[in-house]
């Protein structure tokens, strides 16, 4: 077995902690027998017991200041045979077996057991145990009052204060308190040793569930910590969200391809009904019904632990995971293993809700409130990181396209003055799912600002985002809505300006101030236009470019991937 530093920290602690205390006792002992106990000491053996306390003293003062941690098993064990001769000198000169001082034995036997434990207890026991019989065996000492004092006054008390019996006695004392407080001291160090693997364990998971991650990565993070940590075959992390539990994560079982990602809260699903109106874990047996979801993900008869995560009352997550199967007997949950999940169960909990309230903050910080598209903060952030990857593949040879787009609805100030802000937050509402519609899921559409809003055109060359931009204003231009009074708005219209860089030779101000600038001329032109930044540098302001928005809406697809 390899000892590590850490055990010989902690040995070394205790041997200093029983060298005080025994410092401390011999101390108060000599104190006693000097003054109050003076006549307890037979007059011949002073001598033995002054050699006795300068031994076990400067021995215990020694261990204290120079032991090495490679010696320390071995001045724990001299240490231990120096205190018992010393106990049974103490003894011997002061009545023998009959001495009022042969508890000295029990407390040396129940200080070593809960220090060192059941073994070096044991080892005590044994040298102590010596010390009694080498104390029976010597002539006892001539102690007048002491003789007058323990002189029997029938037969019974006679019996009871024979040497041999009261020698027998305390042995048996010896052995038996040594016993019980070593299953007492065992049993008590089992369950700190446990309860110190289980706040490891849970150090470790709450290092790998951190909520900086996200929502997904704490799912995933928490299906591997069932599987490595706490030694089940499989996990999936199924998150509630309306009202059903959707798989998100998985470690050691059926990948989320092969899953129905729902499993509804009905009575069809009792087994999931009874952890979410409970709160407890639950068993399921190789025997017991099962949601189809649940045979999906592990089988149709592994036997398996669901577990809610529970925050504020409300139900956040519940983790499946696959039990081992236990040799010669029926899978349990016994009373370490639910304290264990429940400890999981609160610390998991707490940082999911930490990590879906961060989720829902960031979200809310880069999402635009009345559109639902992301916000000028995003793409800030998206562009930037765009611009990065273009560049970074320029870097590497491979010259690729990222184009920008700016466009301002026309006339906007018009439709609230005419119809009233509600009408006119309508028509951003419009055109920004117009936008989403059309765009493919690579691109992105924010809202810039009022009644401007940008797109992110990933991989996307000159021709192709004018083209892209006149589509998008052509569906703008088919838009038809009513005011708030029922009123026909007219035709919408809206002017783009666009701008485009390969390789990464603009960065993201110049991206954004590109397309600025070709929006203006779109303005100046005369409006209901798509103009690019390219053009606008060839031919200049007063001659850019204008492409006329097509009377007919060109079929999206062409650009492939649409959403």
């Amino acid at each position: 077995m390899t000892i590590t530093a850490s055990d010989d920290h902690a040995r070394r602690a205790r041997l200093h902690a029983i060298t005080v205390g025994r410092l401390v006792v011999a101390a108060g002992l000599a104190l006693y027998l000097a003054t109050l106990g003076h006549d307890l000491v037979d007059p011949a053996g002073r001598e033995l017991l002054a050699i006795a306390a300068i031994a076990h003293l400067s021995l215990n003062a020694l261990v204290l200041v120079t032991v090495r941690p490679g010696s320390l098993r071995l001045a724990t064990e001299i240490t231990t045979v120096v205190d018992a001769a010393a106990i049974a000198i103490v003894v011997a000169v002061t009545g023998g077996v009959a001495s009022p001082l042969a508890w000295l034995f029990l407390l040396e036997a129940v200080a070593v057991t809960l220090v060192f434990g059941w073994g070096g207890g044991v080892r005590a026991a044994v040298v102590l145990a010596l010390g009694v019989l080498w104390v029976n065996a010597v002539p006892p000492p001539a102690l007048p009052q002491a003789v007058d004092a323990t002189q029997p006054l029938d037969p019974s008390l006679a019996l009871a204060l024979d040497p041999t019996l009261r020698t027998a006695w305390l042995l048996i004392g010896l052995l038996g308190v040594t016993g019980l407080v070593g299953v007492l001291s065992d049993l008590a160090e089992r369950d700190l040793r446990r309860w110190l693997d289980d706040l490891n364990m849970l150090r470790e998971v709450t290092r790998e569930l951190d909520p900086r991650r996200g929502m997904d990565r704490v799912c995933e993070a928490l299906a591997a910590t069932m599987v490595e940590q706490l030694d089940y075959r499989g996990a999936v992390v199924w998150v509630m969200r309306d009202l059903r539990l959707h798989a998100v994560a998985t470690a050691g079982a059926a990948g989320l391809g092969d899953l129905e990602l729902a499993v509804p809260l009905s009575p069809a699903t009792q087994p999931v009904l009874y952890c979410a109106e409970t709160g407890a874990p639950a068993l399921l047996r190789r025997s017991d019904a099962r949601p189809e979801t649940l045979q999906r993900a592990h089988g149709a008869e592994a036997p398996l632990v669901l577990l809610p995560l529970f925050a504020d009352s409300r139900l956040l997550a519940l983790i499946s995971a696959e039990v081992p199967r236990p040799v010669l007997r029926r899978p349990s949950l016994r009373g370490a293993d639910i304290r264990r999940l429940q400890m999981v169960a609160e610390e998991a909990a707490l940082l999911l809700d930490n990590a879906r309230l961060q989720s829902d903050l960031r979200e809310l910080a880069t999402t635009d409130g009345l559109t639902g598209l992301p916000n000028h903060r995003y793409l800030q952030q998206r562009l930037g990181e765009e611009v990065a990857r273009v560049t970074r593949n320029a870097e590497e040879g491979e010259l690729g396209p990222l184009s920008v787009a700016l466009f301002d609805l026309d006339h906007f100030k018009a439709i609230n003055d005419s119809y009233g802000h509600p009408t006119g937050d309508a028509v951003l509402v419009a055109v920004s799912r117009a936008a989403d519609d059309l765009l493919r899921s690579s691109d992105v559409v924010c809202r810039y600002g009022g009644e401007e809003f940008a797109l992110v055109l990933v991989d996307t060359g000159a021709d192709e985002a004018v083209r892209a931009c006149q589509r998008l204003a052509e569906r703008i231009r088919s838009l038809r809505l009513q005011a708030e009074d029922g009123r026909e708005l007219g035709t919408i219209t809206a002017s783009f300006g666009v701008a485009t860089t390969l390789g990464g030779a603009l960065d993201r101000p110049q991206l954004i101030a590109g397309a600025d600038r070709a929006l203006y001329a779109a303005k100046r032109a005369g409006r209901d236009r798509v103009v690019h930044l390219d053009r606008l540098d060839e031919r200049g302001q007063d001659e850019a470019l204008v492409v006329p928005v097509p009377e007919v809406e060109t079929d999206l697809r062409s650009r492939g991937g649409r959403r």
